[in-house]
């Protein structure tokens, strides 16, 4: 007879299935908490020493399907250890156990999988399905699979045919597997470690020789060598050349060579390093190494260190949120958008300040006159959970916004006059228009904890929020040079009772000062978009932008 936690686990209860895994890896120290959004189930494994990641996976992944949990399409695992980096690894989920359940006779022959030896990669013989899945010859080598791996991701990710990505990873992870176990039989054994200065002993370092002919071909006498993840560059210091244009020949030079061929994949930096006669630094430049090729994270549409979208999508959305707002006929079918937005301007005031609120598509937000305890701890304990998934994760971005908002929600809900939040109130609604959508637009750089799935819905919150924000952008602009006129009025036709005749009638508000103030708010929140976007630009782009003023420096 099935037990209850079996029953609960089966319909896909992320806290039972968690339960029933516990059970097992519970006495060898191990804890297992669970969670699931829509078609991921999501298990964190926790210890002082985990197993082998392929070990780990596969025993969760066969203990999940064995369950035949309707609708369950991905497993995300993530592996926690105290004395080690974690790491995250999802799986596809499939039948490869029919007809089987979870039970106290399978656990304990899945058991074994975590102390068994590391499997041995398959031979290249039994893998001409994954040579045939990526369009390969049997024999192509490592750098001809991720090159046409990478190249078929990126193609299926633009059609948006994910299903088929799924076994694309899992012949290119084969395979990449078996080519770098077979590489060290294939090449002539390397020479013996050195030791270096300090005793220890050195790892060998990639053949230089050709950069460093090319080089002396520059008419630069220099001597290479490979640390960490910097390239070095030694040369005599030169006596009229400044050190700004030495960089950039060496630069030029080594942008020319193929790094990956020369065994500098790894490599991220350089260092230039002039010396004089008694061997001494007399000056030292650094820069970013041209990059090798197209990251994986830049062909994911969802990754937010991809390139592409950082530095193209977003500005691309934020034009197309303009010109939707020159369309008249566009303007008036969305604009339901931009009353929502307004409506949670007026309701984020409340529930900060602790009243209920309850905002509405139609133009009117319904707000409690009187505190609640019930808004202002449930709001707390939505902060904490937000800090708790940051923390857990390791993002900084919704911790520091937890803090920030717990802050701003305690000086609001018990400092904060009676009188200035009604007055707050009134003015959050066009506001919220404002700092709202530009909160919203900025949170497309950074990732929010893995329940929200923010990767896809940053798209469309963004535009949405760009169609906002231009709106009212356009037209407080248009106010101070005088060609339109402050919005009073309420939405419904009462001439007499709108915010701004609340704000100008109750609260000594000018004219001139609504102006002034929203077109204030207006160019912070423009300046804040253009700043975030400039430094992530610059900072995701930096060997881009270095090798182009390179280029630039050495013609002239």
């Amino acid at each position: 007879m099935a037990s209850p936690l079996l029953d609960q686990a089966r319909t896909g209860n992320a806290q039972a299935i968690a339960a029933l895994i516990q059970r097992s890896l519970g006495p060898k120290g191990f804890t297992v908490q669970g969670d699931r959004h829509y078609q991921r189930l999501t298990l964190r494994v926790r210890g002082d020493t985990l197993p082998p990641q392929a070990k780990l996976v596969d025993y969760l992944s066969q203990g999940v399907e064995c369950l035949h949990i309707h609708g369950l399409t991905h497993l995300e695992i993530y592996g926690e250890q105290a004395d080690g980096p974690g790491w995250h690894q999802t799986v596809p989920l499939g039948p490869t156990l029919e007809a089987e359940d979870w039970s106290p006779e399978l656990d304990a022959a899945f058991a074994p999988v975590l102390s068994a030896p590391e499997p041995r990669p398959l031979p290249l013989n039994q893998l001409t399905w994954a040579y045939e899945l990526l369009g390969l010859s049997a024999g192509a080598d490592l750098a001809m699979v991720e090159a046409r791996y990478f190249q078929q991701k990126a193609d299926l990710i633009r059609r948006g045919d994910r299903a088929t990505l799924e076994p694309l990873k899992v012949a290119y992870g084969k395979l990449k597997v078996a080519l770098e176990s077979a590489a060290p039989s294939l090449e002539p054994s390397p020479i013996p470690a050195a030791m270096n200065s300090s005793g220890s002993v050195a790892q060998p370092t990639p053949d230089l020789s050709p950069l460093t002919q090319a080089l002396q071909r520059q008419g630069l006498r220099v001597q290479l060598a490979v640390q960490a993840d910097q390239l070095q560059v030694s040369l005599p210091a030169p006596a009229k050349t400044s050190p700004r244009i030495v960089l950039a020949q060496v630069y030029r030079a080594i942008a020319q060579q193929d790094l990956q061929a020369l065994g500098l994949r790894d490599c991220k930096t350089l260092v230039v390093s002039a010396l004089n006669a008694q061997r001494q630094v007399v000056w030292k430049q650094s820069a970013p190494l041209p990059e090798t090729g197209l990251s994986e994270a830049d062909t994911d549409l969802f990754s937010f260190a991809n390139r592409r979208s950082n530095t193209f999508i977003f500005p691309a959305l934020l034009l197309l949120g303009g010109v939707m707002n020159a369309l008249p006929l566009v303007n008036a079918l969305l604009q339901g958008i931009k009353i929502w937005f307004h409506e949670f301007g007026h309701a984020t005031v409340a529930w900060l300040a602790g009243r209920q609120a309850l905002p509405l598509p139609i133009g009117w937000t319904n707000v409690g006159s009187q505190r609640s305890l019930f808004v202002y701890v449930g709001l707390l304990i939505l902060f904490g959970l937000l800090y708790r998934a940051g923390h857990r994760e390791k993002r900084q971005w919704p911790m520091v916004l937890a803090g920030i908002l717990a802050m701003l929600q305690f000086w609001m809900t018990w400092l904060l006059p009676t009188q200035t939040f009604e007055m707050l109130m009134y003015f959050g609604g066009i506001g919220g228009e404002f700092y709202l959508c530009a909160l919203l637009m900025v949170s497309f750089y950074f990732p929010l904890p893995n329940y929200f799935r923010w990767d896809f819905y940053r798209y469309p919150v963004v535009l949405g929020a760009a169609f906002t924000f231009w709106g009212q952008f356009w037209l407080w602009k248009r106010i101070a040079w005088g060609q339109a006129s402050i919005p009073f009025g309420a939405m419904w036709g009462d001439p007499n009772h709108g915010d701004m005749n609340r704000l100008v009638n109750d609260y000594g508000w000018t004219p001139l000062a609504l102006t002034s103030t929203y077109n204030a708010i207006a160019n912070l929140c423009f300046l804040a978009i253009l700043v975030i976007y400039l430094y992530t630009f610059i900072k995701q782009n930096r060997p881009g932008l270095f090798a182009l003023s390179q280029r630039w420096f050495v013609r002239s």
